[in-house]
Protein backbone atom coordinates (compact mmCIF):
# COMPACT_ATOMS: atom_id res chain seq x y z
CA UNK A 1 0.00 0.00 0.00
CA UNK A 2 1.13 3.25 -1.11
CA UNK A 3 1.82 5.43 1.55
CA UNK A 4 0.46 9.38 1.16
CA UNK A 5 2.79 12.22 1.54
CA UNK A 6 2.96 14.43 4.60
CA UNK A 7 2.13 17.97 5.14
CA UNK A 8 6.13 17.90 5.36
CA UNK A 9 6.50 16.35 2.18
CA UNK A 10 3.67 18.48 0.27
CA UNK A 11 5.25 21.71 1.23
CA UNK A 12 8.58 23.28 2.52
CA UNK A 13 7.38 25.15 4.88
CA UNK A 14 4.98 23.59 8.05
CA UNK A 15 3.40 25.23 10.47
CA UNK A 16 2.47 23.43 13.68
CA UNK A 17 0.57 24.84 16.41
CA UNK A 18 0.57 29.01 16.59
CA UNK A 19 2.80 29.41 13.69
CA UNK A 20 6.37 27.57 14.94
CA UNK A 21 7.85 27.15 11.69
CA UNK A 22 10.54 24.54 11.75
CA UNK A 23 10.04 21.63 8.86
CA UNK A 24 13.30 19.80 10.08
CA UNK A 25 12.46 18.92 13.75
CA UNK A 26 8.75 18.28 12.38
CA UNK A 27 9.84 15.65 9.80
CA UNK A 28 12.41 14.24 12.34
CA UNK A 29 9.15 13.55 14.59
CA UNK A 30 7.08 11.83 11.72
CA UNK A 31 9.76 9.50 11.17
CA UNK A 32 10.12 8.40 14.45
CA UNK A 33 6.50 8.17 15.03
CA UNK A 34 6.56 6.18 11.15
CA UNK A 35 4.37 8.78 9.92
CA UNK A 36 1.16 7.52 11.97
CA UNK A 37 -1.08 9.14 14.06
CA UNK A 38 0.27 8.05 17.43
CA UNK A 39 -3.39 7.17 19.10
CA UNK A 40 -4.93 5.82 16.48
CA UNK A 41 -2.46 4.62 13.69
CA UNK A 42 -4.19 6.21 10.95
CA UNK A 43 -1.92 7.94 8.13
CA UNK A 44 -3.77 10.86 6.26
CA UNK A 45 -3.25 14.23 7.19
CA UNK A 46 -0.58 14.08 9.92
CA UNK A 47 -0.14 17.54 12.29
CA UNK A 48 2.57 17.56 14.30
CA UNK A 49 2.05 18.87 17.71
CA UNK A 50 3.74 20.03 20.80
CA UNK A 51 3.02 17.86 23.73
CA UNK A 52 4.00 20.25 26.56
CA UNK A 53 2.77 23.76 24.94
CA UNK A 54 5.62 26.40 24.09
CA UNK A 55 3.78 29.19 26.45
CA UNK A 56 4.08 27.20 29.30
CA UNK A 57 7.91 26.13 28.91
CA UNK A 58 7.89 23.10 26.37
CA UNK A 59 10.92 23.15 24.10
CA UNK A 60 9.70 24.84 20.52
CA UNK A 61 12.52 22.75 18.51
CA UNK A 62 12.97 19.94 20.08
CA UNK A 63 11.92 16.75 18.49
CA UNK A 64 10.80 14.65 21.97
CA UNK A 65 8.34 17.87 22.54
CA UNK A 66 7.18 16.51 19.45
CA UNK A 67 3.88 14.17 18.98
CA UNK A 68 2.21 13.41 15.78
CA UNK A 69 -1.48 12.92 15.78
CA UNK A 70 -4.52 12.97 13.04
CA UNK A 71 -6.60 15.89 13.15
CA UNK A 72 -9.40 14.45 14.84
CA UNK A 73 -6.26 13.79 17.82
CA UNK A 74 -4.98 16.73 17.40
CA UNK A 75 -8.47 18.49 17.84
CA UNK A 76 -8.88 16.50 21.26
CA UNK A 77 -5.36 17.82 22.61
CA UNK A 78 -6.71 21.37 22.33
Amino acid sequence: MKRRPSRIEKYDNLFCGRGCKDAHHSEKSLQRDSHQCQECGDSDELHVHHIEPVSKGGAKFETENLITPCPKHHRERH
